[in-house]
């Protein structure tokens, strides 16, 4: 898995946009990608992505075991 940090994430559209740690590509991504609990913005993430029709966009997203430890 990648390893990225949320850029931004809108709870009332559930959609957001993550930053590659690695490259600084940004995927999209749905709520409904997001395994566990929800993500904040500048939360540690891992990721899985594919080229899209529109562009990147991430197809799972879970909070890092760093970010689950810092939030408890």
């Amino acid at each position: 898995m990648k390893q990225g940090t949320i850029k931004f994430y809108n709870r009332t559209k559930e959609f957001g946009f993550l930053k590659d740690d690695a490259n600084e590509d940004e995927y999209f991504f749905h709520k409904t990608v997001i395994e566990g609990s929800l993500v904040r913005d500048g939360d540690s993430v891992e990721f899985e992505g594919e080229q899209g029709e529109r562009g990147l966009r991430a197809t799972l997203v879970k909070r890092s075991a760093q970010a689950v430890n810092q939030a408890a």
